[in-house]
């Protein structure tokens, strides 16, 4: 009951225009009911529904109202597609080989935006970059500074120890760490290879140890020279959320591949990337960006963002910075995939549409 009178059934006439409005809504499903603007439009349209209106005409307002309000989102939904393909078409053209993943999640734009600025890039004021490794897969991107007669941590080997083998040219002795292999694909005099894996303090597995630990077994713990490359398969985010700011300060360089970048849907990660990334920005600065191209891009409400990501970090107190306007890959970069095209980061976070 209401003001007006005895409820009744929605007319039939009201009924037939209802259901053409759920079809002027196709075209925003196709978005997977993920702007959470138009899921609000359809509940809408759903509690008038369920209505039951007095009068005929009293309804026919309402309806026509509500229908134009849907005409002029699904005009906005069209544009956002529209600029979402165009983006893609685009990319997919210049690199026509990888995989560029949509998700026009409008949430998450904020989430994406976040990350990208934690991992921005810097200019060392007076520095040098120089690449350490093998071409392609394997060769990493540095600061040509401290990369002499020191100790260097290499965490991830698999097959290649190209990146260790140029820092033992250069003087320094590596402690290497890969608990998934039975012997180093190559030796030489200065390494010093453990099969044990790297992970969180609060691990129990006895094949993996804590970095802290490890600089503890080896002696290194008051030294702060140290340099960190670090590869091991997603196991980066746990490892060094649990560490102490002060075991990442001994270190004058890290190097470290992030994995899982596009996971942003999950609170967790969410929060782990946050946190660890927050924790790094502490005690060094992002000098360098590459993304692995084995792995996935995902447009993520608008931005660009690849899956994994390949970091330079140098030590905060040894540099004076500027900010940096390079634009992604480098010329020092290669494609870890030498069949497929290097992921185009541009100035890194630029890569965004306006939804």
């Amino acid at each position: 009951m209401n003001s007006i009178g005895e409820d009744r059934p929605m007319p039939k006439k009201g009924k037939n225009k209802f259901v053409r409005i759920l079809k002027s809504l196709e075209l925003c499903f196709r978005l997977d009911n993920k702007f959470s603007f138009f899921e609000n439009k359809l509940r809408e349209v759903e509690d008038l529904e369920r209505l039951n209106f007095k009068r005929g005409e009293e309804f026919g307002g309402a309806l026509t109202s509500l229908k134009s309000r849907i005409d002029s989102s699904e005009s906005d939904c069209n544009e956002k597609l529209q600029k979402i393909e165009g983006i893609l078409d685009g990319l997919n053209s210049r690199y026509p080989v990888q995989n560029i993943i949509n998700m026009p999640n409008v949430a998450l734009r904020s989430h994406a935006l976040k990350i990208l600025g934690l991992v921005k890039p810097y200019d060392v004021i007076g520095g040098r970059m120089v690449r350490v490794g093998r071409d392609f897969d394997g060769g990493y991107v540095m600061l040509d500074n401290g990369l002499r007669a020191t100790v260097a941590y290499s965490l991830g080997i698999s097959d290649d120890v190209s990146w260790d083998l140029d820092m033992a040219e250069r003087g320094c002795d590596l402690f290497q760490y890969d608990h998934t292999i039975n012997r180093l694909p190559r030796d030489h005099v200065n390494f010093h290879w453990h099969k044990l894996g790297i992970g969180p303090r609060s691990a129990s597995d006895r094949e993996l140890k804590s970095l802290s630990q490890v600089l503890d077994d080896n002696g290194h713990s008051d030294r702060s020279d140290l340099i960190l490359k670090m590869d091991i398969e997603g196991s980066e985010w746990r490892t060094l959320e649990e560490e102490t700011s002060e075991t990442l300060n001994k270190f004058s360089q890290l190097v470290i591949e992030f994995h899982w970048l596009t996971h942003l849907y999950d609170p967790n990660h969410l929060r782990r990337f946050v946190d660890t990334l927050d924790k790094l920005n502490l005690t060094h600065r992002v000098v360098h960006v590459h993304a692995n191209n084995y792995g996935h891009v995902a447009l993520i409400g608008g931005v660009l963002i690849p899956d994994s990501l390949e970091v330079t970090f140098v030590r905060i107190l040894d540099n004076d910075f500027s900010e940096s306007t390079k634009t992604f890959p480098t010329n020092l970069d290669m494609p870890c995939d030498p069949n497929k095209g290097d992921i185009f980061l541009g100035v890194l976070g630029q890569i965004a549409v306006d939804l």
